[in-house]
């Protein structure tokens, strides 16, 4: 958001850095376009990697994002018609299961998708917009199009409602007092479930032979804060806890960025947020940091994992 001649994102750093003066071969990292990931985001985003054929990834780098905690649906990016492959849907299929301890997590993706147990392949799993249309709702499709092409303002509908979303959260910011450093807790239930489809993923991974590194993004350190003191405390346990168990790399990078590289929010930010601290993003040194401190971290492990994975592929030669 205030980016200068020469920033980048973390993942960028991190790729030059680990290619400067690389004696391992040259090391190729892919980037995905979902910033901020949510814990269901985690897993689907992972399974989308791992059924990738020729992309296949040795290691996947996800930052566990306090804020993920937060929401238990992935956003619509990935709930809508057709936005998870066949590869996928079976992968998920599969997980949920063979995870029934896993019942929070469980609830989550049943409550968005679904198996249908009487097709002839009952591993596919179908999304609830799959359905088949009623008579009544493809009515309301075809009368919408027809609106859509004779009224401007019913076409820009979802535009109109996003702004009046926009000026209801200003409203309400203003007549409570709320400022992005107001404290909100996070909900121990939400938390509970988000830790079992983290749990989820991490036992997927391991299954797939995929390295699995998460590391605690990092923390703005100003108050007062949005986070309770005891639910930073509870990620920080937890994380290192839950990758100790499924042999996962795990890093704590809470305090890596110093309060001089966050931002602000813009002056022209619309939802009353305007100039008050950012506590989601920081600055282009502040993604230097990060991208710099992983590659130094992860470094000395890849020849370790590389060797260990050639070990792998010689003892059980792929199928042709």
């Amino acid at each position: 958001m205030d980016k200068q001649p020469g920033d980048d994102l973390a993942p960028a750093w991190l790729l030059n850095t680990l290619n400067r003066d690389s004696k391992e071969g040259r090391y190729v990292v892919k980037q995905d376009g979902l910033p901020n990931l949510r814990m269901t985001e985690v897993l689907l985003k992972s399974m989308d990697a791992a059924t990738n054929g020729k992309n296949y990834p040795d290691i996947i780098v996800a930052g566990i994002v306090l804020d993920g905690f937060r929401q238990l649906e992935p956003r619509s990016e990935l709930t809508d018609k057709d936005s998870l492959s066949a590869n996928v849907k079976k992968e998920l299929s599969q997980i949920l299961k063979s995870s029934p301890d896993m019942i929070l997590a469980g609830n989550i993706f049943n409550s968005l998708y679904k198996v249908d147990k009487s097709a002839d392949n009952p591993e596919i799993l179908q999304t609830n917009a799959e359905e088949p249309k009623s008579l009544a709702g493809r009515w309301e499709e075809s009368l919408q199009t027809q609106l859509e092409s004779v009224s401007l303002l019913f076409k820009k509908r979802k535009d109109i409602h996003t702004l009046f979303i926009l000026y209801y959260t200003y409203a309400r910011n203003k007549l409570f007092g709320l400022s992005t450093s107001t404290t909100r807790p996070i909900s121990p239930i939400v938390y509970k479930a988000n830790l079992e489809v983290l749990e989820m993923t991490l036992r997927y991974l391991k299954g797939k032979n995929i390295r699995a590194v998460f590391y605690l993004a990092p923390i703005r350190p100003l108050e007062p804060s949005p986070y309770l003191p005891r639910d930073i405390q509870k990620i920080r346990e937890d994380l290192p806890a839950l990758c100790k168990k499924y042999g996962a790399f795990c890093l704590d990078y809470g305090n890596l960025v110093p309060e001089k590289d966050w931002i602000n929010y813009h002056a022209s930010e619309g939802s009353g947020f305007a100039n008050q601290p950012d506590f989601a993003h920081f600055t282009g040194r502040g993604h230097k940091r990060l991208g710099e401190q992983l590659a130094h971290d992860l470094k000395p492990h890849l020849a370790e994992w590389l060797a260990l994975k050639n070990q792998r592929v010689t003892l059980n030669p792929p199928t042709p």
